[in-house]
């Protein structure tokens, strides 16, 4: 008994020993007790004898999550992007740059401490480049991709999410930002939907893959940042540090593409610092502009010869002017005066007689059938509603192709011209046009004819109601269907004539009468 006490104190003994050996050393290579966490001497030193990160309060965790969003959300509407190619990819390019430079500004905010609003801005920029960019091409509304041009203009405004500091900045919440965002990206993107579901099932796709996106972009801030970013309160004061480490280890700093898309206006660059350029100078004076001068104010010539060209304090320009202000009313002696021979009532080649006979003035010749519309010809189809056909001059073959029945059809300032409506729509207005014709098959509403000359309107099909209005011969073809029940609506016109099946015409005039239905 008493050898096992003894080997017992010897044993706490070597263990003192050890652990005041262990405390001069400052490691923990031998374990005290089995629960003991791990020591700090079984972590991996930083290189070359720096201090190692700290850490930012789960910020790895939330950049993990953004990048496992790039690699499944933002790649495939890429490759849907490309395999719709042309300047819809490019214009994807913007949406691409866009998400990756966001991440580069979630790594800041796990590098940095809060910054004020003026540095806030310039961290922000790269991310408002391409929404610029985007927003720049959607203002093209002839472009052949303006939906989609659209729909990415009005979806990248969710990014703006990275502005959000509290319920006093004017903001909505990010998530429900976002969602605001979508919703108005959506109306355009329903469009393209509809326009292109089994017919062009990329662009489909490619909606798709946007719409999925954004879902998961709006899941993703409501998870990890529902009140914004997260700055690291024990992070770095120097914005320009963490954002140039933020910016080395984003994949956007080497793959980043080009903001520039054809046929849309460049975004700013980004500042660099370097002051610009002086603007160019001004074209020199044209050649004998300075003799024309001199010749014109003798009295300059002076102030030419003595330096002093531009008339300032001391020079023989000024010191004239103010001699001749003292002159007070004698300062007009030197004006010309008028004689009686240079009144216009006592002239003989003004006498106010308009001359006859040779002498005369020629008429204005008359306006060609090319001179009679104003303004440029327009022949589109607007908001998928109202079809718009102005100032189009001796064209015979205008069709226009009516796939909605709610579509109406504006024909306006035409000459010499021939519109064939074929399809059901809404209305037909026809309002100031002369020597044109209009065919049409079928109309809901009524057609209306306004301040028109010399137009020929045939129904094919039906048409409730005829409205004539300010018009002066025009001569209707009616259908049989109509023929038993005719209406009119007939405001001030002359020479109206209405042809019926068997060539039976009806005559009427009506430009004294307020109104007059036939």
């Amino acid at each position: 008994m008493a050898d096992l006490n003894s080997a017992i104190s010897r044993l706490e003994e070597v263990t003192s020993r050890l652990l005041r050996f262990e405390a001069k050393l400052g490691q923990s290579a031998v374990p005290v007790a089995p629960a003991a966490a791990p020591s700090s001497a079984a972590r991996p030193s930083a290189p070359n004898g720096s201090a190692p990160t700290p850490a930012t309060g789960g910020s790895a965790a939330e950049v993990a999550a953004y990048e496992k969003l790039l690699s499944e959300q933002l790649q495939p509407f890429m490759t849907a992007a490309a395999a719709v190619g042309g300047e819809v990819h490019e214009a994807s390019k913007l949406a691409d740059k866009a998400f990756k430079e966001q991440r580069t500004v979630l790594l800041v905010a796990a590098k940095a401490k809060q910054p004020p609003p003026e540095q806030m801005q310039s961290i922000l920029q790269p991310v408002a480049e391409p929404m610029m960019a985007a927003s720049a091409l959607a203002d093209n509304r002839r472009s052949a991709v303006f939906q989609q041009n659209k729909v990415l203009a009005e979806a990248l405004q969710a990014l703006s999410w990275l502005a959000y500091t509290g319920p006093s900045c004017g903001m909505h919440t990010p998530a429900q930002h976002i969602s605001e965002s979508w919703n108005s990206a959506e109306f355009y993107a329903n469009k393209l939907l509809k326009e292109f579901r089994g017919v062009d099932e990329n662009q489909v796709n490619w909606v798709k893959g946007l719409k999925e996106l954004y879902t998961a972009l709006q899941k993703f801030v409501s998870a990890n940042y529902p009140m914004g970013l997260k700055w690291n309160p024990s992070g770095t004061s120097n914005i320009a540090e963490a954002v140039a480490a933020a910016t080395a280890a984003s994949p956007a700093a080497a793959t980043a593409p080009s903001a520039a898309v054809s046929k849309g206006p460049t975004p700013a660059v980004r500042a660099t610092g370097a002051p610009k350029g002086p603007p160019p100078p001004a074209p020199p004076p044209p050649p004998g502009l300075k003799d024309m001068l001199l010749k014109e104010r003798p009295g300059a010539a002076a102030a030419v010869s003595n330096g002093n060209s531009n008339g300032g304090p001391g020079g023989a320009g000024m010191a004239d002017l103010l001699a001749a202000l003292n002159k007070g009313s004698a300062v007009t002696s030197g004006l010309r005066k008028v004689t009686d021979d240079m009144k216009a009532k006592n002239r003989t080649d003004r006498s106010g007689v308009v001359p006859t006979g040779p002498a005369a003035a020629k008429p204005a010749a008359p306006r060609s059938a090319s001179q009679a519309a104003t303004g440029p010809p327009r022949f589109e189809l607007e908001q998928e509603r109202k079809w718009v056909i102005e100032n189009q001059v001796g064209h015979q073959e205008l069709i226009v192709n009516i796939k909605d029945p709610k579509q109406s059809v504006y024909i306006y300032n035409c000459s010499g011209s021939v519109v064939q409506v074929k399809g059901k729509c809404n209305a037909i207005s026809v309002d100031k046009c002369k020597k044109t014709g209009v065919v049409y098959e079928n109309v809901i509403a009524a057609c209306e004819m306004v301040n028109c000359s010399s137009i020929q309107v045939q129904c094919t099909g039906a048409a409730p109601t005829m409205s004539i209005d300010k018009c002066d011969g025009v001569q209707l073809y009616i259908p049989a269907a109509l023929a038993a029940h005719p209406d009119f609506q007939v405001r001030q016109a002359v020479l109206l004539s209405a042809v019926y099946p068997g060539d039976m015409q009806v005559q009427t005039c009506a430009s004294d009468a307020d109104k007059a239905v036939t």
